[in-house]
């Protein structure tokens, strides 16, 4: 062999060893500087963290609720790498998505083994939050799925003729909804127990705090009508006295602490401090009252037309005739549900017509006091007057309690649904439970990106988990 092929031949065996040699470190640090970062990454020690407490706890499934409250921006983070090298993905919208549908995959089978997490509740509340208060029909800014989002708006139909109706009708929908959510309350609690129907079914807040206090004092008999006008006043007097204490502690800070504020940093005259008190306590008079003003006068009204109309069961029981009184008795559930359901309605629609009348005036209240010291030009509401914001968290917490109710009952007692066994009802709850946190999680996604309504919707405890899990 010539010297010039040994020296060829050593220079390319040296290349290789140095190239062998690259590689062997190349492997060793690739995988160091990968396991540093996992282990150095913060959402590995939440993830521990968490864990230890769930187990400390004794909370079923605690690796998956770790899972559930730590993972969610790791994946985020690794599918966005993922999409900067194989542009999987259109958009971050969609990355944000998967990683939430993910996260709710997380909750599904940490929740799926827990009986005593109420999942009904839990979907009913999320459902009805975001799609009656968070993100309802008129707020046609807000389009989490814009695609999809929009054929929810009313203002997607602005070009249609009915357009005018539609708008009307949501505008007005306190007027038709409270009237029947009332009269759906009513018939749940005075319905007779022997009909095993919804009474033990009702909010145990519902039942002994509001109805029980106003019905236990009216009695009707076959020969009697009854109700205890001085009892009735007595605990008129006492809701009004606890739910104005209720309201002296919310309303403390913005009428009296920022007033005595202006007074401090002369936004105000120093004389105006025994003004400012007196509107205090002026206020609370008011507004105490007319809300329990507002929950006896739909009962009272009940209690009048029933007393009224109570008569025509007589008729419907009478052996004269033969035919009504053979429909009467085969359907005499029904027809006594139908029949408080009617006058529920109408004493709750009169109730409606009243406050929107502003029939009892807020005498005493200086509205020129009430106002902050930038706000000369807005106008003060009449506190006396009821709100569509009031009706609408009433609504929905009343519409909450009753299909909650109805939802049990027939899970319980309806004879095609008690058949499926309650491992399967399970299964279902807690999918349409995880669907609706999904939604909120894509919810707070929107507001942190486009910050629409944000001060407003990151109030709600669900947005505030989304958030806290995101």
């Amino acid at each position: 062999m010539s010297i010039n092929d040994l020296m060829s031949n050593s220079i390319y065996n040296y290349i290789d060893q140095l190239e062998a040699k690259e590689d062997e470190i190349l492997e060793e640090t690739i995988p160091k500087s990968i396991y540093k970062k996992i282990l150095n990454h913060p959402s590995l020690s939440r993830w521990i963290k968490y864990s230890i407490i769930f187990y400390i706890l004794r909370i079923p499934n605690p690796i998956q609720w770790a899972n559930f409250i730590t993972l969610n921006k790791p994946i985020r983070q690794a599918l966005k790498n993922l999409n900067n090298s194989k542009h999987y993905f259109s958009n971050t919208l969609s990355i944000d998505r998967i990683s939430n549908l993910i996260t709710c995959i997380f909750l599904y089978f940490a929740s799926i083994n827990n009986y005593k997490l109420p999942k009904d509740y839990a979907l009913i509340s999320f459902l009805t939050t975001y799609h009656g208060e968070l993100n309802p029909p008129s707020k046609s800014q807000i389009l989490v799925i814009p695609n999809f989002s929009k054929y929810f708006k009313i203002s997607y139909y602005k070009n249609k003729s009915y357009y005018s109706l539609l708008k009307s009708c949501y505008d007005n929908k306190e007027f038709v909804i409270f009237p029947l959510l009332f009269a759906q309350l009513l018939s749940n609690y005075l319905t007779p127990t022997k009909y095993k129907l919804n009474q033990r079914y009702i909010s145990p807040f519902m039942k002994r705090y509001i109805l029980n206090p106003i019905w236990i004092n009216f009695q009707l008999g076959h020969n009697h009508k009854y109700l205890n006008w001085l009892n009735l006043l007595g605990t008129y007097s006492l809701q009004n006295l606890i739910l104005a204490l209720g309201i002296a502690g919310i309303s403390f800070k913005s009428l009296i602490l920022d007033k005595f504020y202006e007074i401090k940093y002369g936004k105000r005259d120093k004389d105006s401090e025994s003004s400012i008190i007196k509107n205090y306590l002026v206020y609370i008079f008011h507004k105490s009252n007319s809300i329990i003003n507002f929950i006896y006068l739909p009962n009272l009204i009940s209690m009048e037309l029933i007393s009224l109309t109570s008569p025509i069961f007589k008729v419907l029981n009478s052996s004269k005739n033969l035919g009504l009184q053979y429909f009467y008795l085969n359907n005499q559930k029904q027809i006594f549900k139908n029949y408080i359901k009617l006058i529920g309605f109408i004493a709750g629609l009169i109730t409606m017509i009243i406050n929107s009348k502003k029939m009892i005036p807020d005498f005493g209240y200086n509205k020129t006091i009430a106002k902050q010291y930038d706000e000369y030009e807005e106008e003060v509401p009449k506190i006396r007057y009821l709100s569509k914001q009031f009706f609408n968290d009433l609504n929905i917490y009343l519409f909450k309690t009753i299909l909650l109710s109805k939802w049990r009952i027939t899970k319980t007692h309806h004879p095609t649904f008690s058949k499926i066994q309650l491992s399967i009802w399970n299964q279902i709850e807690t999918l349409i439970m995880c669907f609706g946190f999904y939604k909120m999680m894509n919810l707070n996604d929107f507001i942190k990106l486009r910050a629409i309504d944000k001060d407003r919707i990151s109030q709600d405890y669900a947005i505030k988990v989304a958030n806290f899990v995101t």
